[in-house]
């Protein structure tokens, strides 16, 4: 694949993904170091992340196929396909329910959370 259609395929992920998503949602992952990459014959967006649940890898790979995405999870060199099918408007949240919090913690636990890990009054 050729590296300007990769970097296509990217940026029109990161465009959705940062569309669709509240800015300080992507923030709280962590987010850092978005790449263009290829996995498997399919182009897609990777960046690293340190949420509460998870810190490694996510990869957004194109189906092209379907016009879907497929969520994947690297850390330690091992890649896991986490969430197949995904429409762009959906990237959010099951990313987000990946690494951040799990869609049944309450805002409450949440705040818990983020006040015990930053040690904040």
């Amino acid at each position: 694949m050729e590296s300007k259609q990769k970097y296509e395929i990217a940026s029109t992920i990161w465009l959705q993904l940062s569309g669709y998503t509240p800015h300080y949602i992507l923030w709280s992952w962590g987010l850092r170091d978005l790449r263009a990459v290829e996995l498997n014959g399919q182009a897609g967006l990777a960046f690293d992340v340190n949420g509460f649940l998870f810190s490694g890898t996510v990869i957004i790979k194109l189906d092209e196929g379907a016009d879907l995405y497929d969520v994947c999870l690297e850390k330690d060199g091992t890649i896991s396909v986490a969430k197949e099918g995904v429409f762009y408007d959906e990237l959010g949240n099951i990313i987000d329910s990946l690494v951040e919090k799990k869609p049944e913690t309450s805002a409450e636990e949440y705040a818990k959370q983020i006040s015990s890990k930053y040690s904040l009054a």
